[in-house]
């Protein structure tokens, strides 16, 4: 018998699950680097085998064949959840950091861990909120991290450039600040983000949560609670941001005023 295919070991781990995980707790039981991972969810999301759900790191859930054949997983995915939510030490440590404390675990982050969720082919994350008088055009035009892409498809013949913007907002800014910060880059980015670092908290533990959770709905911002600015398996999505169609002259102003040389030149190679 020959040895079985990564699809077939990642629908067993999860069956095994009772059919949902989170992504942390199934890439733990498979052993899997996140290449490996993230390229078996989704070639699996696209056959529509799976789903996705939310809770940190994100949550996989199983399709079955037939509707009445859906598993009882209540029990096993409450177990996932609290081995991946209780409050740790290290999360407790972190009530006392500032703003500008969370951009190097953040971009790191995203570097390693968040790009691989989205199937993106090439990625380069950008710290730009520490530019100084730099001028970038106006109030709130400045997000805190950047990240450019190129995605291609299987089936269309486009290359897809895009932006992905995130604000960072620690602690005590939990706040609908952070929301409109992001919209205002919906100007020029494809998605717009804004992480709320909570320190070991709930995001619902917020005064703000509700009018954070609606107002991102309403204009299609992604919305993420951190409990532990580095690790990403400790970040959850609220909110999923919706695909924004920027002016292409918006985005050609952000590029020349914000970005770095070396990113310009990244792109530019990536578009010969």
């Amino acid at each position: 018998m020959g040895r079985p295919k990564d699809k077939d070991l990642f629908i067993r781990g999860l069956v095994d699950c009772g059919g949902r995980a989170s992504n942390a707790s199934l890439q733990s039981k498979l052993g899997w680097t996140d290449n490996r991972y993230w390229k078996v969810h989704s070639a699996l999301y696209g056959q529509g085998a799976i789903e996705k759900g939310r809770g940190y790191s994100g949550t996989v859930i199983l399709v079955p064949a037939k509707p009445e054949e859906a598993p009882s997983v209540k029990a096993s995915v409450e177990a996932d959840e609290l081995a991946v939510q209780s409050p740790v030490q290290a999360e407790a440590a972190e009530t006392d950091l500032q703003e500008a404390d969370l951009y190097r675990p953040a971009r790191a982050q995203i570097a390693e861990h968040w790009h691989t969720t989205r199937n993106l082919d090439q990625t380069h994350v950008e710290n730009i909120a520490l530019q100084g008088r730099r001028e970038t055009g106006g109030s709130w035009s400045r997000p805190d991290l950047a990240l450019v892409a190129l995605k291609t498809f299987e089936y269309l013949p486009d290359r897809i450039f895009e932006i992905h913007t995130f604000e960072i907002k620690p602690s005590y800014d939990v706040t609908v600040k952070g929301v409109l910060e992001a919209l205002a880059h919906r100007e020029f980015a494809t998605r717009s983000y804004v992480i709320y670092h909570t320190a070991g908290r709930e995001l619902t533990d917020y005064p703000e949560y509700s009018r954070i959770e609606a107002l991102a709905v309403r204009y299609g911002i992604g919305v993420y609670a951190a409990k532990v600015i580095g690790d990403f398996n400790k970040w959850a999505e609220i909110v999923s941001a919706e695909r924004a169609r920027p002016d292409p002259e918006e985005v050609e102003v952000f590029i020349k005023r914000s970005l770095s040389e070396d990113t310009k030149v990244r792109i530019r190679k990536w578009l010969k």
